[in-house]
């Protein structure tokens, strides 16, 4: 009888034993699988990024050099920008770059051009999440034909103009397929708005001042 006890003691036992086991299996394959659906959300997500280039002015500035400052022969501009590629798979080329200013104030004088446009140098290609930074130094030796008598004027005397920079070229995204195969290239011409941009001599500009976010209203075909 007591044998009989000691045996049926023992068998719940293993069975409590064997019910443990089972909740530590379905803990440890409940584990692996929340694991395997993060890494696949993630996977999905870098897939998902858009596959788009960010663009930003450093300090909100474009700084001009005049030369002789009050009856400038030449005018140099540095224009600091920054270009980010948040997509997770396309490597993102900005072409063809065409910078245009345009005064936002009302004193512009009629018949006086109230906007002036520079080409940039091509944009290196951006990997995916990468920034990186394009300081372009542009020099004209016709100032008065490039950028009209009225920023002539405000940059002689010394002043500051508030502006709006549009920056237009061809975006090129290339992405390649997951099993490292062929590359598939599209390109769009966009043009991004940048708002509250201070055109100045000041070179402090070149290191005071938020940058500034350029919007993209969407891709011209």
């Amino acid at each position: 009888m007591h044998n009989e006890e000691e045996g049926k003691k023992g068998e719940a036992e293993e069975e409590t034993l064997f019910r443990w086991l089972d909740l530590v299996r379905y803990a440890a394959a409940a584990v692996v699988a929340s694991l395997a659906v993060a890494v696949l959300v993630g996977a999905i997500l870098e897939v998902l990024r858009p596959d788009e280039l960010d663009i930003s002015v450093a300090h909100g500035s474009v700084v001009a050099e005049a030369q002789p400052p009050r009856r400038p022969k030449s005018i140099k501009l540095t224009i600091h920008l920054f270009a980010s590629n948040p997509s997770g798979r396309a490597a993102i080329s900005f072409v063809d770059v065409l910078i245009t200013i345009v005064a936002d104030s009302n004193d512009v004088p009629m018949h006086t051009s109230r906007n002036f446009s520079i080409p940039l140098v091509d944009f290196p290609t951006t990997a995916p999440q990468q920034t990186i930074e394009r300081l372009s130094v542009e020099s004209t030796k016709a100032p008065m034909e490039i950028l009209g008598g009225y920023f002539i004027s405000k940059l002689a005397d010394g002043k500051s103009v508030a502006v709006t920079m549009l920056v237009q070229g061809t975006r090129k995204t290339q992405v390649g397929t997951l099993n490292g195969g062929r590359v598939s290239t599209t390109q769009h011409k966009v043009t991004y708005t940048c708002l509250g941009i201070t055109l100045g001599v000041d070179r402090s500009l070149n290191s005071t001042g938020d940058n500034v976010h350029c919007i993209n209203k969407g891709s011209n075909n």
